[in-house]
Parts: C-alpha cells; structure tokens; sequence
C-alpha cells in the first residue's frame, strides 16, 4: 500500500513499532544471531576504514570531555599535524599524536606528543 503522503508513512511505522516492539526485537535478535560473521566483517570494515576511524576518535574524544562546535574539523586538523605543537619533533606514529585538553573546562590546548603530553600535565599540577 503506497503513501501518497510521507507523513502518514511515518505515523503508521511508528504505531507499527510501538505496537509491535516485542516482535521487532524478537526479529532483530534472530537476525543477528544468524549473521554474526556478517556484523563481524562489518564492524571490521568500518572500524579500520577512515570515516570508522574518525567516528571512534571523536567519540572517544567527547567521552574524554573535549568540548568543541566542530570536532570534525578539529579532527582533519589533528590528522594533518605532523610535528608536536610545544618541542616541534615529529610524530612517530599516530599513538605519540595526542590532543591535549583542558580538564575542567574541556578546552583545547595543544596537539603534542606523547612526551609533552605527560611532562605539560605533571609540571602544571606539581608548580
């Protein structure tokens, strides 16, 4: 049964859902249950292609407290640095990058290396 109107398509699906939650759930469960290899490899694909790797970091980052308008763009920035923003050595790899924020406020400060990081962190809570 076509609709003719978007808006009663979503009001049915939504009182279908309500109606039938059990059922759905019931469905969902099976499904997965059937097709764990293909949740596995997708999970796989997605969680080591770019967008899955971004996602995760800027997940990661707002459960950390990182407060931004756009941490999307903070991350392109982040992923572009190649050199620590306080002793301007390069990065290793991606693990020495770190984005250093502001604990109380969740302000960002600097994007540093490991080392940075530790040291920035210990020579301002021991002063």
């Amino acid at each position: 049964m076509p609709y003719k109107n978007i808006e009663d398509r979503r009001k049915n699906s939504s009182e279908y859902r309500e109606k039938n939650r059990e059922k759905i759930r019931k469905n969902h469960k099976v499904w997965r249950e059937n097709n764990k290899d293909k949740i596995v490899e997708y999970y796989k694909q997605y969680y080591y292609s770019d967008e899955g790797k971004k996602n995760e970091t800027i997940k990661c980052w707002r459960q950390r407290g990182i407060i931004d308008e756009d941490l999307s763009a903070v991350y392109d920035y982040y992923i572009k640095q190649t050199h620590c923003m306080i002793c301007l050595t390069e990065f290793i790899n991606s693990q020495n990058r770190h984005l250093d924020h502001d604990h109380r406020t969740g302000e960002i400060r600097y994007i540093c290396c490991a080392n940075c990081n530790v040291n920035f962190m210990r020579e301002k809570y021991i002063s």
